[in-house]
């Protein structure tokens, strides 16, 4: 590390950086002219404000234009405009937002008796970006119903939900979709940071609300500056202190008292309540000088203590069991900045911030023995960055970032039970669980990250670049054994010597390792030309350059095309694969029509580059051990007499029919290539009214190019001769040209209106009609509930593909969402959250049999062809009473009460899509799985005239019920 640190250090005193370099400002520019129009040149224009410390004065140029950045966001801004002879003339800007520029214009008029004051000003339309989403601000989010952390704000954008898996809950997290790209596709930056999970590219750090300043999401058509994603970035700023000491302590409640006990979850045969949980955060903050002018600080704690309930779980036979069973949750979420002003023009900003978490309980499925269920797992982690920032010269900007992001990842049993029984799983039962829980994981992973960027501006070019390198290390230890039981059945043992079709109890045995550790290096640079053309016409000409470095303990085997790919130990080892001449072009054109900062309408062209997750690098380059053991027994075994509760369930009377032993690591094709996505978009935007903008915008998404692993076979006509993979690109290449190439296809109009948050009220709303089609859904595959970026179950069997292509789950054809908020004159606050929706297409699913996948990874008929689930609705309330003693300048003591979800709408979101699986009566499967009913590679093939399941189609997952949550805050 050290060298990187010094060729940082090195490297900032002989070049310049970008101001909105993984922005954490925002900037102001505009033109001062006279009455006639005519540009007035020397003009003095300051800018103060109490979120800026000090004063910034600018003088007009030859064009009579002015300009300001590095502005920290903020509200109530002052611009003040002199020139002898003339009136003094100032503007109060309602807001500056976070990576956004707003034109302010002054005309100034002759000297009379007294100065003119414009009383405010709100920029709503950056009349120099072609980026589409939305910002999100304190004020704004505080008279907002939300959840207590910022990827909820997130969800207010056009296109953007939260994915929410719909087996396990916590696979996902809080992280956000955007469009038809999946979850794991985003760059989340928080203060300059990325601080997305380096192994699973999720959300990595969360943060409580009370200490974010301002969210900007940009789900499309940002610059060349901005990468490592195919869907969204997140780009969060927290709160810094200033002249003045400002801070607040509140704090908030939930009880599960308070959430009805509807049904939230169906699994086949059972049923789990959603109970809710009880929460509180008791936090604070406090940010101010530690020398006036000069030094300032802020720093925020907020211990969050949860118990959820698992909820009660029906049975067939409506009997409820496992009342009452919980998990503890306890996060210290906490945040600290200091800001050293060295000289008016250069600053010094170190951040610290993080949520180190456990959970301990029943943290198991609801359907489950205490022994299998009761677990502790520890995750979250902590940041530290540090940024420089300066201006040389009116035309020279600067901004350096070094930072490190960690995370942790343990889990295990909580009991001897759990340590000492393997889990048995009753698959003919909706999947209960019995036996106890022998996974054991102690994963830790680290992010160091460096950028150097540089703005100068040279007549009518803001010209920016820059390089930004990001170290990625995942060490990983987890190894884990369990039992699957698929009941009695006629079978025939496939391979089985003297074994003849007749009935058999199957059961499943599965190890599996991951030890070892993985790195990517991820660099990039990237130019951009903001030019100019016309007064009113900027072309945005950039481009981006990024490589990727991929590493693992064990080296990178790497498979040449010369057919030794079938035996991955021929494959020779290397240090490293690059991937590389990764150029990511962005071309932008706005034009302001009316050349008055209000109206734009744009065009981008873009492509984006993924950031391949660790997870490829630590389970397939680094090697896992994964065996699947399929054993047979003659006798009869049940739900009930299959479980060994002191032990395996293998009996002596089972057999062991055939072993998947995959205990390889899995090379790199020769000639890989980066993943990306191409993107396409035409819009408007119109600032109507002082306060009112509405815009359009079209959007045509592309997935072009994909990383997955295709299954080998030592014989390509035996479907049970799977012996290892290749990592490469689907559709390319001598590997990938033996599989279709993967398609994905967004295309969505979506409609704005909005009006900034001044006068007592706001409103955020907008209406999205898209479509999403393709064969691949992204790095989290959705009916198999498999979180594995680059290298999930889509390949692996040439099989999985048949019918694969059609409408995706993210294909919703409407979405409309409104929020606003009202605040009346005795301090009474009120807000709402509406969202209306279509549900999601219906597939037909089934089993892959022969090698062992299961349910869920084979399409019996095209995807999405079985319709769609219900359309559904949520509406959310918010109210904040500013109690009236207590009350004065600057500080003041509220009542918060946030209902979500206040009509208690209980809409169904997911339906079971399994039109046959492996546990179901076997008198109606063996019909499925006869041989004139298998396709080539041995899984059942669509037949109309057979029975399906009795669940296909019932629903599996409901919307959350009401929940209530009632706070009370202190600001000062």
């Amino acid at each position: 590390m050290r060298h990187k640190v010094l060729l940082v250090l090195a490297l900032l005193l002989v070049s310049t950086v970008s101001v909105f370099g993984q922005a954490t400002s925002g900037g102001v520019v505009g033109t001062v002219s006279d009455s006639s129009g005519a540009a007035l040149p020397g003009t003095t224009v300051e800018l103060s404000g109490v979120s800026m410390q000090g004063t910034r004065t600018a003088v007009t140029d030859a064009r009579g234009e002015f300009r300001f950045n590095n502005i920290p966001p903020g509200e109530n801004y002052k611009l003040t405009a002199t020139l002898s002879g003339f009136a003094r003339v100032t503007k109060t800007i309602n807001r500056v937002y976070l990576g956004q520029q707003a034109t302010v214009d002054v005309t100034l008029r002759a000297a009379v008796a007294e100065a003119i004051t414009v009383t405010a000003e709100a920029p709503m339309v950056d009349v120099s970006r072609t980026t589409t989403g939305m910002n999100v601000t304190a004020s704004q989010f505080q008279s907002l119903p939300a959840a207590r952390s910022f990827q909820q704000l997130t969800t207010m954008a056009p296109g953007v939900g939260l994915e929410m898996a719909s087996h396990d809950p916590n696979q996902l997290g809080n992280s956000p979709n955007v469009g038809a790209s999946s979850a794991p596709e985003n760059n989340y930056i928080i203060d300059g940071l990325s601080t997305t999970d380096p192994r699973d590219g999720t959300s990595g750090t969360n943060l409580t609300m009370n200490f974010v300043e301002e969210v900007q999401v940009m789900t499309g058509g940002y610059s060349s500056e901005y990468g490592r994603s195919t869907g969204g970035v997140f780009n969060v700023i927290t709160k810094s202190g200033g002249n003045e000491f400002h801070g607040d302590v509140f704090g908030y409640y939930r009880n599960h008292a308070w959430t009805p006990e509807t049904v939230l979850r169906r699994n086949k045969e059972t049923a789990t309540f959603a109970a809710g949980n009880n929460n509180k955060d008791i936090g604070a903050s406090l940010g101010g000088p530690i020398s006036k002018d000069r030094l300032w600080f802020f720093a925020a704690v907020d211990p969050t203590r949860r118990t959820t309930f698992i909820g009660g779980n029906i049975d067939p036979s409506g009997v409820v069991t496992n009342v009452g069973n919980s998990y503890k949750t306890n996060t210290n979420i906490y945040a600290g900045k200091l800001t050293f002003a060295a000289t008016p023009n250069h600053n010094f900003v170190a951040t610290v911030f993080g949520d180190p978490t456990k959970d301990d309980g029943w943290l198991g499925v609801a359907n489950s023995d205490p022994g299998a269920a009761i677990r502790e797992r520890k995750t979250g982690g902590n940041n530290y960055n540090l940024r420089y920032i300066g201006t040389f010269s009116s035309n020279w900007l600067v901004e350096g970032t070094i930072g490190r992001h960690e995370q942790t990842r343990t889990q295990g049993p909580a009991t001897d039970v759990g340590r000492n029984i393997p889990r048995q799983i009753d698959e003919t039962l909706g999947g209960f669980e019995h036996g106890g829980f022998q996974r054991f994981q102690n994963d830790k992973a680290t992010r160091d990250a460096y950028a150097l960027k540089s703005t100068n501006y040279l007549g009518n070019h803001e010209l920016r670049y820059g390089i930004d390198i990001e170290s990625n290390d995942y060490k990983g230890d987890l190894h884990e054994q369990w039992y699957r039981f698929f009941g009695y059945a006629s079978r025939t043992p496939a391979g089985a010597t003297g074994k003849p079709q007749g009935n058999y109890s199957y059961i499943q045995d599965r190890s599996y390792f991951v030890q070892g550790s993985g790195t990517t290096n991820n660099n990039a640079a990237f130019l951009q030309d903001n030019w100019k053309v016309l007064p009113n016409l900027q072309l945005n000409l950039g481009v981006r350059y990024e490589e990727q470095v991929l590493k693992s303990a064990q080296g990178v085997a790497v498979a040449f095309n010369n057919g030794q790919a079938d035996d991955p130990s021929t494959a020779p080892v290397f240090g490293n694969l690059k991937l590389k001449n990764n150029w990511a072009p962005r071309l932008g054109i706005v034009w302001d029509p009316a050349n008055n900062g209000k109206t734009k309408v744009y065009a981008f062209a873009g492509r984006y580059f993924e950031a391949i997750p660790l997870d490829l690098n630590i389970r397939a380059i680094n090697g896992e051990k994964y065996i699947i053991k399929q054993w047979y027994s003659p006798t009869e075994y049940t739900s009930g007499t299959f479980v060994n509760p002191s032990g395996s369930p293998i009996r002596p009377d089972f057999f062991l029919n055939r072993t998947s032993n995959l205990v390889s690591s899995t090379p790199l094709a020769n000639g890989l290539k980066a993943q990306y996505q191409d993107e396409v978009s035409l819009g408007t935007d119109y600032q109507f009214a002082t306060l009112w903008k509405f815009g359009i915008n079209l959007t045509d998404r592309e997935l072009k190019r994909v990383i997955e692993d295709f299954g080998v076979f030592s014989d390509p006509s035996d479907p049970s001769a799977l012996t290892s993979y290749v990592i490469g690109n689907p559709g390319e290449g001598f590997f990938g040209s033996k599989f279709d190439k993967p398609k994905r296809y967004y295309r969505a109009a979506e409609f704005t209106l909005q009006r900034a948050r001044a006068n007592n009220w706001q409103l955020f709303s907008s209406f999205v009609y898209s479509k999403a089609k393709g064969n691949y859904e992204g790095l989290y595959l959705t009916g198999y509930d498999q979180l594995d970026p680059n290298i999930t179950a889509l390949y692996d069997i040439p099989s999985f593909l048949n019918n694969a292509m059609g409408r995706l789950r993210s294909d919703k054809p409407y979405q409309l969402k409104v929020h606003s908020s009202y605040s009346f004159p005795f301090g009474l606050t009120v807000g709402e959250g509406f969202q209306y929706s279509a549900g999601i297409p219906v597939s037909a699913q089934g089993p892959e049999i022969v090698n062992g996948y299961g349910d869920g990874t084979i399409y019996l008929q095209p995807r999405g062809s079985q319709g769609r689930t219900p359309n559904y609705y949520t509406l959310d309330l918010h109210a904040d009473y500013l109690l009236p003693f207590l009350n004065a300048a600057g500080r003041g003591l509220s009542v918060v009460v946030d209902a979500f979800n206040v009509m208690n709408s209980h809409r169904v979101l997911e339906v079971d899509q399994d039109y046959i699986y492996e546990g179901m009566d076997p008198a109606v499967f063996d019909q499925w799985t006869v041989d004139s009913n298998l396709d080539s590679f041995g899984n059942p093939k669509f037949n109309a005239s057979l029975p399906h399941s009795q669940y296909y189609k019932t629903p599996i997952l409901y919307q959350s019920p009401r929940v209530v949550q009632v706070g009370v805050k202190f600001t000062y």
